[in-house]
């Protein structure tokens, strides 16, 4: 019985910590126009089961860019849905410790939907997203920066 206890209160931290590392997963990252450099949203991006996901939780108006707070051209059950809140990364598979590829993207000003993939670069701050159809050679690449996740 001793030893039942000894084993229980030695895997504890170690229970502890893998949760941790698994809650320093998620991250917030200021979405960079790759057309004008200004900051558009704020995307929260997490990992669970093996998957990647990212939803905006804030958005910014942005002259020169069309600004929209419902995505009035998705598709099926995203169709109007409020922009912020809007689960805009999803699916894909992990490469490395930083890279994942064969995600799924999508554009709320047009309602596009992309394959793409992310790479986190300058040890962690900087996320290259690229989003492409068919081949990564046909796409657009935007490098997102690290932030604060607000807290509303």
């Amino acid at each position: 019985m001793k030893k039942i206890l000894l084993i229980i209160l030695a895997t504890f931290p170690i229970l502890v910590l893998a949760k941790s590392l698994t809650l320093s997963q998620v991250n917030c990252w200021q979405t960079v126009s790759d057309k004008n450099g200004k900051v558009t949203s704020i995307v929260k991006t997490w990992q669970h089961d093996h998957f990647f996901y990212g939803k905006i939780i804030k958005t910014f108006k942005v002259k020169g860019l069309p600004y929209t707070n419902r995505c009035t051209l998705c598709k099926g059950f995203k169709h109007n849905k409020p922009v912020k809140g809007l689960l805009i990364i999803w699916q894909g598979h992990k490469d490395s410790p930083f890279a994942w590829s064969n995600l799924r993207i999508l554009d709320p000003r047009t309602g596009d939907i992309y394959k793409a993939k992310a790479t986190l670069q300058s040890n962690g701050q900087k996320l290259r997203v690229r989003g492409y159809i068919g081949i990564p050679l046909f796409g657009r690449t935007q490098v997102w920066l690290k932030t604060k996740c607000p807290i509303n």
